[in-house]
């Protein structure tokens, strides 16, 4: 390829990606590029220094050779530069990143918690109306197991168990919320009807769990327990499906981009939701070991003290990170 061609394809290119230095090299002094900025960044990066390696190997002239060096070298300064603390990146993420990637895919979110809420809601009204049919869900084993367990009789609610300590049940509670969260979000892959049964599953099983406990009498007992963890683990439930489904509808609808390339693109995101979802389940388990079981703490101040959990958790995703979000939008 002559030289004049090869400029005249690549020119624009090299203009867009000047413009973006400078503006990146103020941003990266400050460590405050943003993401998606940032990405597009290091694409266009990567062909320009393919473009420079390109022009030293067909001899094109030094000055072109010199000008694209310069652009890769200021390019490789702004990468430096905006390089954060990994431990800032990581407590920004938890602190808005978070909040703002799971507002990115509020349809996938939307999509996830109608796939749990409707069965729940469904086989709830069921048993409600007709106790037995608690019985095409769980087993009679299972049943007396439940009713056991949040009888008076046991020291700490939840637990068949009244010898096992709070350290163990919390290790066996972070074993069960992580399994639930990556069977919803892994499974989601395959097109994302795997992840849509497990949140409707999941949901179905809570759900009958709770309305016979209820209609049996044991329903202050049972809702004062679930209330302290319930807004941190049904809402990484969902976003661990809506993650999963997400890598589903990558395959399904790719556009115009190849599958594989759809899903790298897409699976960053929803590997991001996943991981805030598996914090939100060590949170859960932990409330759920060593505060929701006690006994001596009264229904109401557990009521209360679940009601300002949930209050938290909405405002956190509605309301984190939006100045951020309005910056982004600014600049675009």
């Amino acid at each position: 390829m002559k030289q004049s061609a090869f400029e005249s394809i690549h020119e624009g290119l090299w203009n867009d990606f000047e413009g973006q230095l400078v503006k990146f090299e103020a941003l990266a002094m400050r460590r405050s590029v943003e993401n998606e900025d940032r990405e597009q960044f290091i694409d266009n990066f990567e062909l320009i220094s393919k473009h420079l390696a390109f022009a030293k190997t067909r001899g094109y002239s030094l000055e072109l050779v010199d000008h694209l060096n310069q652009l890769v070298t200021r390019g490789h300064f702004v990468l430096h530069k905006s390089q954060a603390n990994p431990l800032d990146n990581i407590f920004e993420f938890f602190v808005t990143g978070f909040a703002r990637e799971v507002r990115r895919a509020r349809y996938f979110v939307l999509v996830a918690a109608i796939s749990f809420l409707l069965p729940a809601i469904v086989i709830g009204a069921m048993i409600q109306y007709s106790p037995h049919y608690i019985t095409s869900v769980l087993s009679s084993g299972q049943i007396q197991q439940f009713e056991r367990m949040y009888s008076s009789t046991e020291a700490r609610i939840g637990r068949e168990r009244s010898g096992a300590s709070d350290i163990a049940m919390f290790g066996f509670y972070v074993y069960n919320n992580t399994q639930i969260g990556l069977r919803a979000f892994a499974s989601g892959v395959l097109f994302c009807l795997p992840s849509i049964l497990v949140l409707g599953f999941n949901g179905l099983f809570i759900s009958a769990i709770i309305n016979h406990l209820s209609v049996i009498g044991l329903g202050n007992t049972i809702f004062s327990f679930v209330i302290g963890h319930s807004a941190f683990e049904l809402t990484a439930i969902v976003l661990s499906g809506a993650a999963g489904i997400m890598l589903g509808y990558a395959l399904i609808h790719p556009g115009a981009l190849p599958r594989r390339e759809a899903v790298r693109r897409i699976g960053a995101s929803a590997a991001k939701i996943a991981l805030g979802a598996a914090l939100m389940f060590i949170l859960a388990a932990f409330i759920e070991a060593f505060w929701s079981s006690l006994r001596f703490v009264s229904p109401e101040i557990k009521y209360l003290v679940g009601a300002c959990f949930w209050v938290l958790t909405f405002s956190y995703f509605l309301f984190a990170g939006r100045n951020a979000d309005r910056e982004t939008t600014s600049r675009t």
